[in-house]
């Protein structure tokens, strides 16, 4: 049985429900199925992998809180998703203002099955991401990573597609600026003027 801890902060105080409390039948297996990807999407939104554990804990709990509902009429893992994201949109504004992680505190997710350099490329894409503000930090990583279309990204950040082609604008010149090469300053990679 899965337990999803009901309390924020992930403190081993924190209450946990089993999994029988909340959804209902297929909500353990979608659990099984789409915590990965969740966790991933918050790591590279959050740059911590407490604040990915926390934030896909807590959108679990809002889906299972709802699953007949979501399970009848609609996709679960983009109801989960678009969860996901907008508590962490919601995170970074109760706090005000941003606290940016320093590359060096980034702890490093080493998978077994990834070769080193994945794992260090993968890793500066998160040192990256993880400087952008959350608004274009999520609309670039539901669009590159998630693979979403514009109108998607729209309904889950709550916005105009116009506005979504904005922040990966913004997004994609600011990562463009970040991995120009110091000597010549032309942009290492980008894929400029790509809107699904």
């Amino acid at each position: 049985m899965v337990a999803i801890s009901t309390a924020g902060g992930g403190s081993a105080s924190a209450k946990s429900r089993p999994v029988t409390a909340y959804g209902g039948p297929g909500f353990e297996e979608f659990i099984h199925a789409e915590f990965p990807r969740l966790w991933r999407l918050g790591r590279v939104l959050s740059g911590r992998d407490e604040d990915a554990w926390d934030l896909a804990q807590e959108a679990l709990v809002k889906v299972g809180l709802h699953w007949s509902r979501i399970d009848r009429g609609g996709n679960p893992g983009a109801y989960a998703r678009t969860c996901l994201v907008r508590l962490h949109i919601a995170g970074t504004r109760r706090r005000r203002r941003e606290t940016l992680v320093e590359p060096a505190q980034l702890e490093r997710a080493t998978p077994r099955e990834l070769e080193s350099d994945a794992v260090e490329r993968a890793d500066e894409v998160a040192r990256l991401l993880v400087q952008l503000p959350p608004r274009q930090r999520a609309a670039v990583t539901l669009y590159y990573l998630e693979d979403l279309p514009v109108r998607d990204i729209a309904t889950v950040l709550r916005c105009s597609e116009g506005t979504v082609k904005s922040q990966l604008a913004r997004g994609r010149a600011a990562l463009q600026r970040r991995t120009a090469d110091p000597d010549r300053g032309n942009p290492t990679s980008g894929r400029e003027g790509d809107q699904r």
